[in-house]
């Protein structure tokens, strides 16, 4: 959804009327930042899903997995923009 937000901003004003102090860029800037403290509060509540005697470890693990999939994919996705950039 954050993607889909980038690309409506920088499709309404174009490429090169994006500027990184803009309102949009900071509103993109903290929605990725709260996205990655709910990715990191996921994974620490799945490790204190699998830590606990006699529950399911299914879908802590799961949680974890997927969480650090989606982090990974972000950071991955700001890297290749660097490079590219």
């Amino acid at each position: 959804m954050l993607f889909g937000l980038i690309g409506y901003f920088v499709a309404t004003m174009g490429a090169d009327n994006f500027s990184e102090e803009s309102v949009e860029a900071m509103i993109v800037g903290l929605g990725l930042f709260t996205c990655w403290g709910i990715g990191f509060f996921s994974i620490v509540l799945g490790i204190v899903g699998v830590c606990q005697p006699y529950t399911n470890k299914l879908f802590p693990i799961l949680g974890i997995v997927i969480s650090s999939l989606v982090l990974l994919g972000t950071f991955g996705l700001m890297v290749l923009g660097l490079v590219a950039s």
